[in-house]
């Protein structure tokens, strides 16, 4: 619906979805002093060195090439939010970040958002400052790596999230981590996974420190709880990793 290459652009409460005719509607919408024109390639949102932030909004049923938002620079905040039922294409079915963006997250839900072709079924976040505290990512799908969430070159930190039952043709069927990404992990839990290569992947030359989490009963075809690939570089804290099926 909206383009926003400056400014900022507020979804207070609100909601933002495509209808039955396939015509992309939103309510609660606060501009600022924002720029908007109309969004391409099926995202209910684009941002383009603009801010978008979603307080308690839900962000439902858009189904194109790009994610639901799509965000090239700028900043997105989502702070109790809800993605549901998105779909695209490309990577990342409700949320697609790249290029420096922000992406601060305070409990928002993901749910049964799905790339039909692509990398991770909720969130693709490509070289973007991350800080991630609290939320759920569940029944999300990723034909390739990474059901839910996953973190290609980007930095920062993830904690206190749960990740429940994603699934994943490839790998990282809970999330996946790679590229040159540099990233903080604590407080997490992975369950109810299923699909290729581990419950969560880190490849690459990734570097991550996993701690204070649990990975259980996940069912993979290999690697259980965690794969590794390449040389990437994962370190682990008092991390539970049982009852897993490889």
């Amino acid at each position: 619906i909206y383009n926003i290459t400056e400014g900022a652009l507020v979804l207070e409460d609100g909601w933002a979805y495509k209808d039955t005719n396939g015509f992309y509607r939103a309510g609660g919408v606060t501009y600022g002093n924002a720029s908007a024109s109309t969004a391409a390639s099926g995202s209910i949102l684009a941002v383009n060195g603009g801010a978008f932030t979603l307080n308690d909004g839900i962000i439902h049923g858009a189904n194109g090439a790009t994610a639901a938002v799509y965000a090239t620079g700028g900043a997105v905040t989502v702070n109790g939010g809800e993605f549901r039922n998105n779909t695209a294409s490309g990577s990342g079915g409700a949320l697609n970040a790249r290029e420096g963006t922000v992406v601060t997250m305070t409990k928002g839900l993901f749910k049964n958002n799905k790339s039909s072709a692509n990398q991770a079924g909720a969130a693709y976040l490509l070289r973007c400052q991350v800080n991630i505290t609290g939320g759920i990512f569940e029944g999300n799908y990723g034909k390739k790596d990474a059901g839910s969430l996953y973190l290609h070159t980007s930095t920062g930190s993830v904690s206190g999230v749960e990740f429940k039952n994603n699934k994943s043709d490839a790998s990282g069927s809970g999330f996946g981590i790679s590229g040159a990404a540099d990233v903080d992990i604590s407080n997490v839990t992975v369950s109810g996974s299923q699909g290729g290569n581990g419950a969560v992947i880190v490849q690459g030359s990734a570097k991550v420190k996993l701690s204070d989490s649990s990975i259980t009963d996940n069912s993979v075809s290999r690697g259980g709880g965690v794969y590794l690939v390449g040389t990437a570089d994962l370190t682990l804290n008092n991390v539970q990793i049982t009852g897993n099926t490889a």
